[in-house]
């Protein structure tokens, strides 16, 4: 990712992209370099927005609560190719 020219994101020592909102000036940069497009945009509030994986949790909120279990929380890099396939021609179905 690209560093933040605010600096409102950042990886923290895990790996993390986390984000400062006080930090953010709302330029949106952040929203245009993301390949996975999980940073948006608050109008309301003027500042770029993401998942921050519930750093005091053990697991993130969502992937706990999913009642359908469809939410996993897994390393990208650590999932053969062949296996991210099969997700994603599930996803799409």
């Amino acid at each position: 990712m690209v560093d933040c020219i605010s600096g409102s994101i950042y990886r923290d020592e895990q790996g993390f992209v986390r984000r400062k909102k006080e930090r953010c000036m709302g330029c949106w940069s952040c929203i245009m370099a993301c390949p996975f497009g999980v940073v948006v945009r608050d109008a309301e509030a003027h500042i770029a927005v993401k998942c921050d994986h519930c750093p005091d949790l053990e697991t993130p909120a969502c992937v706990a609560g999913c009642p359908t279990k469809a939410l996993l929380l897994v390393d990208v890099d650590s999932l053969p190719q062949e296996r991210r396939k099969e997700l994603l021609l599930t996803k799409e179905a």
